[in-house]
């Protein structure tokens, strides 16, 4: 579902009908962490162009790493390198102007579809609850057989079981 954040009643019914599905209307940002608390399924949040432009980096700074799946989309009146700038910086996943509705629609699809996509087998962010590591085979000195260690160590976690994916950043040619 898609959470829409505007306190003028008439833009954020003219929002909703650019939304593809259901959409909840909240007056406020205040208001948007319980709502995502209550319900953790939300995929896209659309700020409306009343939202201060502080207000929507903290939103979207907020949720890149506590909820990676979750979209923001901001509406603005008017879309400049300063806005875009602010926006790429927090991690807002679109930024639409305000005279095209019709792409809203399209920038909500887009995140639905990375929502899917970054969902787990049973519907939750990748990462929740799943088991993992990170093993880093390091040294300074070149020709000691980190290269070796690392490719055999992945070899055998694998042969355990485990999905490895390994990547070798040695720069003399590994």
């Amino acid at each position: 579902m898609t959470v829409i954040i505007e306190d003028d009643q008439v833009v954020a019914d003219l929002i909703r009908q650019a939304v593809p599905g259901p959409a909840a209307i909240l007056p406020t940002t205040a208001q948007l962490a319980q709502h995502l608390d209550r319900d953790p399924s939300e995929h896209t949040v659309v700020l409306g162009p009343s939202v201060a432009a502080q207000s929507a980096v903290d939103v979207a700074e907020q949720n890149r790493i506590r909820r990676p799946a979750l979209g923001v989309v901001v509406v603005r009146a008017s879309v400049d390198n300063d806005v875009l700038a602010w926006a790429m910086r927090s991690g807002v996943r679109e930024v639409v102007p305000t005279d095209d509705l019709a792409d809203l629609g399209h920038a909500v699809r887009r995140t639905q579809s990375l929502a899917r996509a970054m969902a787990g087998p049973r519907g939750r962010p990748v990462g929740d609850d799943v088991p993992g590591a990170l093993l880093t085979i390091f040294s300074t000195k070149g020709g000691v057989g980190k290269s070796l260690v690392a490719t055999n160590l992945a070899a055998a976690l694998a042969d355990l079981g485990h999905r490895v994916c390994i990547v070798d950043l040695d720069i003399e040619g590994g």
